[in-house]
């Protein structure tokens, strides 16, 4: 798709967020500028040098994150010794440093490098999706890259992104200014479905990241996930059952030893039905095909087994209040 097609679908681009009522002083902007220039300065090559050496020591230094990996690691794959599950935690470890590395460049970067460093596979199986006059969603993991990736398919087509912005004014300004340059529809997840539901009926395709436990228990349904019941939203299977989307897998992985990215476009899962539940098991199916491609790329970081079925914190977790050890 052109440029120009992209533009002509996604002409109400900026009023994808609510205005920002606290910008931070000119100061500070301009200090944020300074900083994120330097990444501009930084070869790649220096980048995975130092990502290879120092991503698994920063991440042994943070114990609760490294507790949250190691407890991860051990649940999706107790087939593995340790030593193998170790060897996976620091490799996530690198890309997890070389990927941040990737995103801060944007800042200053240009679409053009941004095609450079990402190939899109599949984007046929999009393009007949969308051929095809109904809503289009792409199913994808927590990955790496997924900033890359979704904001590289955000030039190509018009997406529409879901997000939970920081509270912080300054975080919340960066990410906006960050993502702003490349896509033009980011949604904050608090806004009312049908809002999502006006915009894939325009024409856009969902870039949808449903494999998180957001933890409300009584809006929640236990299906399989690796293996285990894992708390998964029912507004997952209520969204399918809803719009009745092409659901295409999608995932972005990372080269690192060469520096790229790689989103792998799929063909459309099973349809999905007016069963919830069903939908929902559907969903955590496809994502786990999904995550073991590249099972090291996922963002071993986040709590998916947060919660169990009588409504207690899994205890391999640390504590939320715990603070991490830096």
């Amino acid at each position: 798709m052109t440029n120009q097609a992209v533009d002509a679908v996604t002409s109400r681009a900026r009023k994808s967020y609510a205005p920002i009522t606290t910008i931070p002083a000119w100061p500070v902007r301009f200090a944020v500028h300074c900083l994120f220039a330097c990444f501009q300065l930084i070869p790649a090559s220096l980048a995975r040098a130092f990502a290879r050496r120092y991503g698994p020591r920063l991440l042994v230094k943070r114990r609760r994150r490294r507790q949250i990996v190691e407890a991860n690691l051990a649940i999706c794959f107790p087939q593995l010794d340790i030593a193998a599950r170790d060897a996976m935690r620091d490799d996530f470890a690198r890309k997890l440093v070389y990927a941040m590395y990737s995103s801060l460049r944007l800042w200053w970067g240009s679409r053009n490098q941004l095609h450079d460093q990402v190939r899109i596979e599949g984007a046929e199986h999009l393009e007949a999706a969308r051929a095809q006059n109904r809503p289009v969603m792409l199913l994808v993991p927590h990955t790496v890259g997924l900033e890359i990736g979704g904001l590289a398919l955000a030039t190509q087509f018009p997406m529409l992104g879901l997000t939970s912005e920081p509270k912080s004014p300054l975080k919340r300004w960066i990410w906006r200014r960050l993502r702003g340059r490349y896509a033009d529809c980011i949604l904050d997840r608090s806004l009312p479905v049908q809002r999502v539901l006006a915009e894939l009926k325009a024409g856009r395709i969902l870039y949808y990241l449903p494999d998180q436990d957001h933890g409300h228990l009584r809006h929640s349904v236990f299906v399989p996930f690796f293996g285990q019941l894992t708390c998964t939203m029912r507004g997952v299977g209520r969204l399918l059952a809803l719009t009745r989307p092409l659901l295409l897998p999608c995932v972005t992985s990372l080269d690192f030893a060469g520096g790229r990215y790689t989103v792998k476009i799929f063909p459309p899962a099973p349809e999905s039905g007016a069963n919830v539940e069903e939908n929902c098991r559907m969903v955590r199916r496809e994502l786990e095909k999904l995550i073991r491609l590249q099972p090291e790329d996922y963002c071993w970081t986040l709590r998916i087994f947060n919660n169990q079925q009588d409504g207690t914190p899994n205890p391999l977790y640390p504590p939320p209040s715990l603070q991490d050890c830096v």
